[in-house]
């Protein structure tokens, strides 16, 4: 599990398991609501803290 808060830049794996850059946009007790970076916010979506799909910067996508 990693420590994020609003503005952290993340590695999220998106919906079809590829690996894109997001920003936090927003933070609840067990999730934070993500906004992948440079896609239209209707992609925008609540991922658990605890979630495989969730990694620091530079991990897996190119880091920003």
């Amino acid at each position: 599990e990693i420590t994020l808060s609003v503005g952290s830049i993340v590695d999220v794996k998106d919906r079809t398991s590829i690996w894109l850059n997001g920003v936090v946009r927003d933070v609840d007790h067990d999730a934070v609501y993500i906004h992948y970076l440079g896609w239209n916010k209707k992609y925008d979506e609540w991922i658990e803290l605890d979630s495989q799909r969730l990694a620091p910067n530079g991990l897996y996508a190119k880091k920003r």
